[in-house]
C-alpha cells in the first residue's frame, strides 16, 4: 500500500522554510528512523533532531560514533513545524503527542498509518519500501534531479554521473546513516528487495564505503552487551511455548526484559514459523512479532494484525508483514495471549 496525499515537492518546500522545525522519533528509535533524520538535518535549515525517550543500543552507537545530537524528549511547542518520521501512530511518540495540536505536521513512514493523527496532517507512507531511509533516498534523488540535468544518457554513462551527483549531495556521513538504516531494517539484507540492494550499493560507491565499515557502525555485539544478548537468547529459548497451526506451522511464544527483537530472528532460525516475544517495564509492555517470509507470502500480515488489535484495545501496533510490535500499558501476558490468538486465527485463514 502506497499513502500518499502529498508529493516529494511539498516536502521539499516545506522542509525549506526557515521557521524552527522538530524531527521526532519513536521511543527507542532505531538507526533507520535516526539516520534518516541525520540526512533531512542536513540539508534543510533550523532543525532539531529529537526522538521520544530513549535510542536504542545501535542508533545510540551510531549517534556516537557518527558525532550527531539528538534531543530526548524536545518541548514540542517550541517549534512551528513537526516532521514525524518512523511511526505509524501519535502514541509511539508517547506524551509529547500532547503537543501536536496546532503544529503543521508532516509523517514520513514505510508503515501502514494509524488512527488519531491529528486533522491535517500531511502523509508520505510508501509501505512497500524495506526501510525509511529508502524513502529518504529517494527524495535526496528527488532533490538532485530537482537542481539538475534531465538529458537523457547511457545507462553506464547514467549511472557512473548518478553515483558522482549522490557523492556531492550526501556527505560520506549522510550516506553511513543511510546504510546504517537500510542494514538494520532488513536484518542486515535477508529481507532487502532489489530496490534496497541497489540503493545501498549506489550508497557505498559514492564514497567508496567498504560494506564491513557500515557492519562495524551497527554491530551490536561488542563488550558488555554481548554477553547480556547470549544470556537473553537462552532465556528466551528456556522459557519458550508453542503450538502447531494447520499441522504444519509453529507459533512461538515467550518472555524477555530486552533483546526481545534479536531473540525474535534466533528462534526463527531454530524452528518457529512465528514468534512473539513480551517484554515489560512499569505496567507498560510490548510485543515484537517475527514471522517467516513463506508466511508472509501467503498473506500473513503482521503490521496489519498488530495494527488492528491496537486500535481495538487502545494500545499502539504496527509494522511490516514479517516483523512488527504492540506496545501499551496493562496486563503484558494478556497481550501476548490475545496476539498468539490471532496470529493462529490469521493463519488458519491462509
Amino acid at each position: 500500500m502506497i499513502y500518499r496525499n502529498i508529493d516529494f515537492e511539498f516536502i521539499y518546500k516545506f522542509l525549506s522554510t526557515p521557521t524552527p522545525k522538530l524531527i521526532l522519533t519513536h521511543e527507542n528509535a532505531d538507526p533507520d528512523a535516526i539516520g534518516s533524520g541525520i540526512v533531512l538535518q542536513e540539508h534543510f535549515p533550523n532543525i532539531t533532531l529529537g526522538a521520544y525517550n530513549t535510542l536504542n543500543k545501535v542508533a545510540a552507537r551510531v549517534v556516537s560514533l557518527l558525532d550527531v545530537e539528538v534531543v530526548l524528549n524536545p518541548t514540542v511547542s517550541d517549534f512551528e513545524k513537526l516532521i514525524v518520521l518512523d511511526s505509524s501512530s501519535p502514541a509511539q511518540i508517547g506524551h509529547l503527542n500532547e503537543g501536536i495540536e496546532g503544529r503543521k505536521m508532516l509523517v514520513i513512514d514505510h508503515h501502514i498509518p494509524g488512527w488519531n493523527w491529528p486533522e491535517g496532517t500531511y502523509f508520505y507512507v510508501d509501505d512497500s519500501a524495506t526501510s525509511l531511509s529508502q524513502i529518504i533516498f529517494q527524495f535526496i534523488e528527488y532533490l538532485i534531479r530537482r537542481k539538475g540535468d534531465e538529458r537523457e544518457r547511457f545507462f553506464s554513462d547514467y549511472l557512473n554521473t548518478h553515483i558522482f551527483e549522490i557523492a556531492n549531495f550526501l556527505s560520506r556521513k549522510g550516506c553511513l546513516a543511510l546504510l546504517s538504516g537500510i542494514v538494520t531494517d532488513t536484518a542486515h539484507f535477508k529481507h532487502a528487495d532489489a530496490a534496497a540492494l541497489f540503493t545501498a550499493s549506489l550508497l557505498l560507491q559514492s564514497h567508496e564505503i567498504e560494506l564491513g565499515e557500515v557492519l562495524s557502525l551497527v554491530n551490536e555485539d561488542n563488550g558488555e552487551d554481548a554477553l547480556s544478548k547470549k544470556i537473553a537468547h537462552l532465556k528466551a529459548g528456556q522459557r519458550l511455548k508453542f503450538e502447531v497451526v494447520k499441522d504444519s506451522y509453529i507459533v512461538g511464544y515467550s518472555t524477555l526484559s530486552s533483546f526481545e527483537g534479536s531473540a525474535c530472528s534466533k528462534l526463527l532460525i531454530s524452528g518457529c514459523d512465528v514468534i512473539l516475544i513480551l517484554s515489560e517495564e512499569k505496567g507498560s509492555f510490548r510485543v515484537a512479532g517475527r514471522a517467516k517470509y513463506k508466511l508472509t507470502k501467503k498473506g500473513l500480515h503482521l503490521g496489519s494484525l498488530f495494527l488492528t488489535l491496537a486500535k481495538r484495545h487502545g494500545w499502539s501496533g504496527g509494522g511490516h508483514a514479517g516483523a512488527a510490535g504492540i506496545s501499551g500499558e496493562g496486563n503484558g501476558k494478556e497481550a501476548l495471549l490475545l496476539s498468539v490468538s490471532e496470529v493462529k486465527k490469521a493463519i488458519q485463514s491462509l
